[in-house]
């Protein structure tokens, strides 16, 4: 939880911040040597991660990409599913969560998450796909992290200090697929997708 986190950059890494300070600052020197036993697995956890990304198939991932257009469309499905696996991923973090301040982060972004979700299959629909949940390696990794954390048996303080690095992760996993999407919608013409995505990222 370092002083360098953009909350103008990424609101919602920025309540999370926030949230953190105030609930854990007093317990600190007592759960960083934790922390610091625990760097080791999740820097390999990440590694994993990376792999996913590079290496990871859909489930109806056999069209071939041979255009912007079709580019766009992948990316769409991408986030879509991400999206999706959010919506669950963060129920589970509000529940996780000691402190009413960052449950209530988390309890937000759920509900925003389901704006998003929405405004997706109408920037489908603008463009004649229909959108499916289909498979996301960059979130199922992180999913994935998690899980590999988890068997490690971590204080209720320790798993709350990891969501809060996972939340701001899965952010900039969307963060970044928004403007990669954005930019390709404005190069093809497509007005409805650029507004609707837009309006997620400024979430």
């Amino acid at each position: 939880m370092g002083g360098n986190v953009n909350r103008r950059a990424d609101p919602f890494a920025g309540q999370l911040f926030t949230a953190a300070v105030a609930a854990e600052k007093s317990k600190m020197s007592d759960i960083l040597p934790e922390v610091m036993a625990m760097a080791q697995t999740r820097t390999a956890a990440r590694k994993r991660v990376h792999t996913a990304r590079r290496t990871g198939r859909r489930k109806s991932n056999n069209e071939k990409i041979a255009s912007r257009e079709d580019l766009f469309k992948h990316e769409l499905k991408d986030i879509y599913t991400a999206e999706h696996l959010l919506m669950e991923a963060l129920k589970k973090l509000e529940s996780e969560s000691t402190n009413p301040e960052l449950a209530r982060a988390f309890a937000k972004h759920r509900e925003e998450t389901a704006g998003h979700i929405e405004r997706l299959e109408a920037v489908g629909e603008s463009i004649g796909e229909e959108l499916e949940v289909e498979e996301c390696p960059g979130i199922e990794g992180l999913l994935e992290e998690k899980k590999t954390f988890m068997a490690h048996k971590p204080t209720k303080e320790i798993v709350q200090v990891f969501n809060i690095g996972a939340g701001q992760k899965s952010e900039r996993y969307e963060i970044t697929s928004y403007e990669g999407l954005i930019e390709l919608a404005e190069k093809l013409g497509f007005s409805v997708a650029v507004a609707d995505l837009s309006a997620n990222l400024a979430e």
